[in-house]
């Protein structure tokens, strides 16, 4: 698994820079011991990333990384619309194991561009398509563990939504912005790239 993971460290899609100690970054070394660093798990959607590190006080040390996909931007969430209203999807999370109420999001397909990525996903869980798609940016769900960032779009529906996907949705929220924002408030939101990615586009 070195050689594999020596790919990951040198590929500047999934590690972008190595960072310097001396600059107050974590910085990953290259050359680390095979029995402290590597891919430590992997399947078709993420990898586990084990990597030798110094410190910005210089000590030496592992840190783990979760990486999406085998590109950067390992997701997408995609903020749909429908008759002014933004539309979220209640369902069933198995991680958190607990009812969430979240906009449409999923791992990226490496071969497509983030914005067939994005349309893909709507269909799968909204059966529907869109009559404009916008990138408004990527954003981090969680920075201190995960190493892939989900591009966010926001999208105008051309047809009345459905919940069809099969990760647990069971009903469709429409909420004006006033009334997304007292969801969020409430805590009946919690899902936090679904807040982020509503304060990208509101």
């Amino acid at each position: 698994m070195t050689n594999q993971y020596d790919a990951i460290v040198r590929n500047p899609e999934l590690t972008p820079t190595l960072g310097n100690s001396a600059r107050g970054e974590i910085q990953i070394l290259t050359d680390p011991a095979p029995d402290s660093a590597g891919v430590v798990y992997q399947d078709p959607y993420i990898r586990v990333v084990r990597d030798q590190v110094r410190f910005p006080s210089g000590k030496l040390g592992t840190y783990i990384r979760i990486l999406l996909s085998s590109s950067r931007v390992g997701g997408v969430c995609i903020v749909p619309t429908w008759e002014n209203s933004y539309v979220f999807i209640r369902q069933f999370r198995h991680a958190a194991r607990s009812w969430q109420l979240e906009f449409p999001r999923g791992f990226a397909e490496p071969t497509a561009s983030l914005s067939d990525n994005a349309s893909r996903e709507l269909l799968e869980e909204l059966g529907a398509s869109t009559t404009e798609m916008e990138f408004v940016g990527e954003l981090y769900a969680d920075s201190g563990l995960i190493g892939s960032s989900i591009g966010v779009f926001r999208a105008d529906l051309s047809e009345p939504p459905q919940p069809i996907g099969d990760t647990g949705a069971a009903q469709l929220v429409l909420a004006r912005a006033p009334e997304v924002r007292d969801l969020i408030k409430t805590g009946q939101i919690i899902d936090a790239i679904s807040i982020a990615a509503f304060a990208r586009v509101s």
